[in-house]
């Protein structure tokens, strides 16, 4: 049974030669494609768009999609485009986590917001005129800066040279917002949340909720970060998902990572962080090239549980998070969370026989043969057994429960 969540694969570059063999596995519905700005924009209102158009023509002639992750950056120790530089761009180098350096451009710059918003236009453009419209159903913003956070930015200082200016930052990011929904107003667009501090070294907790809370609907929360445990970008913010969405990018690929950032156990490791990501409410999940690409039944069992999360073993709903529990066979699959009566808990339920039990005001028919049913339970604790198969999906309906 296919549930309504997509599985796209990261492909490294845009001109990757992976991206036909990425979009082949029958367990992927799209590719993530890194649109580096200036590699495109070649010089000022110049543009080469013969590796996009190649991934998007790929994508289109199998049916399938295209998420264009724009960003502006070159690859690894990478400079910042020089017709930017002439045109008065203010950059600066700083060593990202990788302990790679680069050159990046001061997120508010004014040359640097002005010509990403005027090549946001001109993308949609192209977009529509190639007849590319529908084979690009999402876009991942990373612009003004990657992943929100700020490279070298330390103490309220950026490189040691500029000083952060939190006004000027955040309306950098509303005005590439406002780009964003007038260029692309139907297609979703992922906003990938921080890792801790905007700055280290002064808390703000509130930017990223600020950024979410400005944009529409259209604007999903996004985070790279995820593991077998979940999400520690995304922990801060699950109250921005409800009436948007969840996307999720593993923190690595579980393909040879002596490191095992992922956790858990190689190979099933990859499914238990799927599993985690569905259980959280994301609705789309990339997967990383290496993991796509490997052979391993125990892999592509994992990939293919994204679209089918039958696959998943039993997973526990979070209290104050989204989630969702299954039960198969005799199994008894159980949600025993603190929840306050304040919210309804809403479920769908599909299966042969099920018996819902609450301790507390509780709402519920007693059993759903052979259809969907839609029940209400407003409890203190709660229990959801089945018999056959039975499940409860974030996806098609909210679980929201608040901790007691």
């Amino acid at each position: 049974m296919a549930d309504n969540r997509l599985a796209f694969a990261a492909a490294p570059t845009l001109s990757s030669s992976q991206i036909p063999t990425l979009l082949d596995n029958a367990n992927i519905d799209g590719v993530l494609v890194p649109a580096r700005w200036w590699l495109i924009e070649t010089a000022d209102d110049v543009y080469d768009w013969t590796d996009l158009d190649t991934a998007l023509d790929a994508a289109k002639t199998r049916g399938k999609s295209c998420n264009i992750y724009l960003n502006a950056r070159s690859g690894a120790n990478s400079t910042v485009a020089q017709w930017l530089k002439d045109l008065g761009a203010q950059t600066y180098e700083a060593v990202n986590f990788l302990g790679e350096t680069h050159e990046y451009m001061l997120p508010w710059d004014t040359v640097f917001i002005t010509k990403i918003i005027e090549f946001l236009a001109v993308l949609s453009t192209h977009l529509t005129d190639g007849g590319y419209n529908a084979t690009v159903p999402r876009l991942d913003i990373g612009v003004p800066t990657l992943e929100t956070n700020i490279p070298g930015c330390k103490n309220g200082v950026i490189a040691g040279t500029y000083t952060y200016d939190r006004a000027l930052y955040l309306q950098a990011w509303k005005d590439v917002i406002d780009a964003f929904e007038a260029q692309f107003p139907t297609v979703i667009k992922h906003i990938c949340a921080p890792t801790g501090n905007i700055c280290p070294g002064g808390a703000d907790s509130t930017f990223y909720r600020e950024m979410v809370s400005y944009a529409d609907t259209t604007f999903y929360p996004f985070a790279t970060d995820l593991t077998t445990t979940g999400s520690v970008r995304m922990t801060p913010y699950t109250n921005l998902i409800p009436g948007r969405g969840l996307a999720y990018q593993p923190i690595f690929p579980v393909t040879g990572d002596s490191a095992n950032r992922v956790g858990g156990t190689y190979p099933t490791n990859l499914l238990e962080m799927v599993c985690r990501g569905i259980s959280d409410g994301a609705g789309y999940i990339e997967i990383y090239s290496a993991d796509v690409l490997n052979t391993d039944p125990a892999i592509q069992n994992a990939i293919a549980a994204i679209r089918n999360s039958a696959l998943c073993p039993v997973l526990p709903l979070r209290a104050g998070g989204f989630g969702r529990v299954q039960a198969r066979g005799a199994r008894q699959a159980r949600v025993e969370q603190p929840a306050r009566a304040a919210s309804a808990v809403y479920a769908q339920v599909v299966a042969p026989s099920v018996e819902i039990s609450g301790y507390g005001s509780a709402q519920a028919p007693q059993a759903a043969v052979a259809a969907e049913s839609v029940f209400m339970v407003e409890a203190s604790r709660v229990r959801v057994s089945g018999v056959g198969r039975g499940y409860c999906e974030e996806d098609d309906v909210r679980m929201l429960m608040e901790v007691a």
